[in-house]
């Protein structure tokens, strides 16, 4: 026991001669400890930040790839789509609009009736809200597609004017019909109808065959 007390207090005594070193050579460790986090950047609030900025742009560019591989499938819908309508232009699509429909009327035999077509209406992306960056302003106001309208008038037998709604109707192309009004004559052998439709195209996409 007297010889443990012993080597207690030799320590003591030597840790009070040399407590000025010791307490030197401890901070001296941790500034140099402290100083390498700091210059690290460990302890600064900036670090937080940068690590934020990774996470998002790892995030954008991960979008973006997978965004990219997508890209060629949807390009292909896009001109699945593009090869159910009649052009790529207003006038293209204006001039086909009009020879189909009287083709039709002729290939049926009706010989009273007329083909116009009137405005057409540019439709914008129906998801504009997505576009919110300044590099998207373009897109979100670019037109998506344009409706062009025309209207069939047309007189005939009941039978041949049905089979002129059942022919447009069936038409390979995209369009829609918006009305139908059949006005008979005072016996209704001789029926007058007025079909309103329209038919959209995409700027500058043309069908595949053309």
């Amino acid at each position: 026991m007297s010889a443990l007390v012993a080597r207690v207090s030799n320590a003591v005594r030597w840790f009070r001669r040399h407590w000025l070193a010791i307490s030197l050579t401890a901070g001296a460790v941790l500034g140099v400890g402290s100083g390498y986090l700091v210059g690290e950047g460990r302890l600064a609030p900036e670090r937080e930040t940068t690590l934020a900025n990774i996470e998002k742009y790892r995030a954008v560019l991960t979008d973006a790839v997978a965004k990219s591989k997508a890209r060629p499938e949807l390009d292909a819908r896009l001109q699945e789509l593009a090869d159910q309508t009649l052009g790529s232009t207003l006038e293209a699509v204006d001039s086909e609009f009009r020879r189909r429909l009287n083709r039709a009327c002729e290939q049926l035999g009706l010989t009273d009736f007329s083909v116009t077509t009137g405005t057409s209406v540019g439709r914008p992306t129906p998801a504009k809200k997505e576009f919110k960056s300044r590099e998207g302003a373009k897109l979100r106001d670019e037109v998506d597609f344009v409706e062009v309208e025309a209207t069939v008038i047309a007189s005939g037998t009941l039978e041949r004017i049905y089979n002129l709604i059942f022919r447009i109707d069936a038409e390979p192309w995209i369009k829609r019909i918006a009305s139908v009004r059949l006005n008979p004559s005072g016996d209704g052998q001789i029926i007058r109808a007025t079909i309103k439709l329209s038919t959209p195209f995409m700027p500058g996409r043309s069908p595949s065959e053309q």
